[in-house]
């Protein structure tokens, strides 16, 4: 079963990228007088976008998007359960992980018995959650996959990298993980899709 997740709504995606927003230095600019003006108009056009925001409460807007998204999910999985499977597992790509990881572990696991990420990207909070929940959710299996194009080590301060993802989930005694490089973008294209799609299926018949 394939779902697409609806476009979170257009406040939400300003806070990503007001979150996501950085210096002038970080974004490789120029050091020169017209670019410390570009920098100084973007700093205020900043701060009066975040003024609007805060009025509309973002954050409830961001709890009722999460209900709607994990709804959609949990009704995905009910049907799939509804129909006989006994083993169901789900894939999630970009932010999308972070959805399929909630509901997946919102039952302890007991309908979801594996997770695939695909290039997964989680928000600063579910981040540090990941461990936590992944322990209190039992026998659950994940799968990694991320561009063999990007650095292991390039975790920033809301991303974890694979490599520091696997070092946490160690830490923490989870023993389900494991992930694989595949040659795709870091975004990942649909004419990967064929191979992603063989990669899990690998991935799910070695884990019967």
């Amino acid at each position: 079963m394939v779902g697409g997740l609806e476009t979170p709504p257009y406040e939400l995606q300003e806070a990503r990228r007001q979150r996501d927003f950085g210096s002038p230095e970080d974004a490789g600019m120029p050091e020169t007088d017209a670019a410390d003006e570009t920098s100084e108009k973007s700093v205020d056009d900043e701060s009066v976008m975040i003024d609007v925001m805060a009025s509309e409460d973002v954050e409830a807007l961001a709890s009722q998007y999460r209900a709607r998204i994990q709804k959609a999910l949990a009704a995905a999985v009910g049907n799939l359960v509804g129909r006989g499977y006994s083993r169901v597992a789900m894939a999630g790509v970009g932010r999308a992980a972070g959805h399929v990881t909630h509901a997946a572990t919102a039952s302890g696991g007991q309908d979801v018995s594996a997770l695939v990420w695909i290039a997964p990207v989680f928000d600063q909070s579910d981040s540090k959650a990941l461990a936590e929940s992944l322990g209190e959710s039992g026998a659950l299996k994940v799968l990694e996959l991320y561009s063999a194009r990007s650095s292991l080590d390039a975790g920033g301060a809301t991303q974890r990298s694979p490599k520091q993802r696997e070092a946490a989930f160690r830490r923490a005694g989870i023993a389900g993980y494991s992930r694989q490089p595949v040659a795709m973008a870091e975004q990942p294209q649909p004419r990967e899709a064929q191979a992603l799609t063989n990669r899990v299926s690998a991935w799910l018949a070695s884990e019967r």
